[in-house]
């Protein structure tokens, strides 16, 4: 675990911080689900019980804003494994469109990763098979699901 964390730290650290208005995502028409990351501003500033409640906010960030947002949820993931917390689940779905059944919201996935550069696209494979590692039985399932999406 504390090697993914590493990684997703020096990977993510200098990701750039969109200003606000370029935080919702483009096919997005309410930002009531970001609004509270707005005064964060760097990830490593976003404190775990943010993380927590504003588990949906992964769903409606921009390329960019998912790029400076996403390491401060997958660090909780990885804090909180058996938490039960909806944030868990929410950044590993957030992470691949092999859970979603509907072509759109798969092709809406994608486009949030767009902005991913190779550093953290490797980042994002190490906090999954950390997950896979050290995750219950369904977390080890749901981090295999997204790590064969990102192996293909």
């Amino acid at each position: 675990m504390h090697s993914a964390l590493a990684e997703i730290d020096e990977a993510f650290g200098d990701a750039p911080r969109p200003p606000n208005d370029a935080l919702l995502h483009e096919r997005c028409m309410d930002d009531s689900d970001i609004v509270r990351l707005y005064p964060v501003e760097h990830w490593r500033e976003l404190p775990d019980e943010l993380v927590e409640s504003e588990y949906a906010a992964l769903s409606f960030l921009s390329p960019e804003g998912f790029r400076h947002f996403i390491p401060a949820y997958m660090g909780f993931t990885l804090r909180h494994l058996g938490s039960g917390a909806a944030a868990v689940d929410s950044t590993i779905w957030s992470l691949a469109p092999i859970f979603y059944e509907d072509p759109g919201i798969g092709e809406f996935v994608v486009s949030k990763l767009s902005a991913l550069t190779h550093e953290q696209r490797a980042a994002v494979i190490a906090f999954l098979e950390a997950v896979r590692e050290l995750g219950d039985n369904y977390l080890t399932e749901q981090a295999g699901k997204a790590l064969a999406w990102w192996r293909d």
